[in-house]
């Protein structure tokens, strides 16, 4: 399973820490991204194989969710349509539930495929202004 890179910053607002990335890199042989636990960031946004060098290769990514390490994965959904969180080509999905545990997966691998998926999430900040 890919590890994720997490940043908190050179991101606007890292002074509180109310936003982060986290970046996969999905591949045909390595198509599992490591689930991450953020349950108080509630805003996620996931931009998926839009990297310079990215390629689906027939590939189909799912987005992922999970409230227990041993329970079965749901696919998340579409903020803006409620259809299933998924994409065979580059594109950018908000999403509407926040489990425990989230995390991509290229559910059909294609052949050959290499696709960066990051999350940009933000939890709530009353003191922001």
């Amino acid at each position: 399973m890919p590890n994720p890179t997490i940043e908190w910053g050179p991101l606007e607002s890292t002074r509180d820490n109310s936003v982060c990335r986290v970046t996969w890199v999905l591949l045909t042989a390595d198509p599992i991204g490591t689930a991450i636990s953020l349950p108080e960031f509630a805003d996620k946004t996931w931009v998926i194989g839009t990297n310079a060098g990215d390629g689906f290769g027939g590939a189909t990514c799912s987005l992922k969710g999970r409230n227990l390490t041993t329970e079965t994965a749901l696919t998340l959904n579409k903020a803006a349509t409620g259809a299933t969180a998924t994409a065979a080509a580059a594109a950018v999905i908000a999403t509407i539930e926040n489990p425990l545990y989230v995390y991509p997966e290229l559910t059909s691998v294609g052949a050959g495929a290499t696709v960066t998926v990051t999350l940009t999430a933000r939890r709530p900040n009353i003191l922001r202004h």
